[in-house]
């Protein structure tokens, strides 16, 4: 149906990848991107993955929706492949730890409801 979908109305992939820096338990710094895929995914499927209960207004382009609901769209993709490193450094005064979290580079497309929005992840056939 996805596939139908795609070839029929041209639906738009896109790419999702973020870099989280926290030190001493606290986000210090967060770099959450979308962009628009520049190659068409083959030798795979597109499976549900979550769903984003706000509307799109008509006057919004698809780009700036999502960058608009980046968090919601993070928490759609926690549980993808994800590197954590983390960093204690101890010295004799004072304690400082480090954890950087890095979302590797997610493939979607979506698809609009009258109150939604449905993310679709592109994943690989298993060989």
């Amino acid at each position: 149906m996805i596939l139908f979908l795609k070839f029929t109305f041209s639906l738009d992939e896109f790419v999702f990848w973020a870099n989280v820096n926290v030190k001493n338990n606290i986000i210090s710094s967060q770099n959450l991107n979308i962009s628009r895929s520049m190659t068409s995914r083959s030798g795979g499927e597109f499976i549900y993955q979550c769903e984003i209960d706000f509307k799109k207004h008509d006057e919004m382009d698809i780009l700036r929706y999502l960058n608009f609901h980046q968090d919601l769209l993070f928490d759609c993709f926690t549980n993808e492949r994800v590197s954590v490193r983390s960093e204690l450094l101890k010295t004799t005064t004072n304690v400082s730890n480090s954890i950087y979290l890095t979302l590797h580079p997610i493939y979607f497309t979506i698809d609009f409801k009258q109150n939604s929005v449905v993310i679709y992840k592109f994943q690989k056939r298993q060989k």
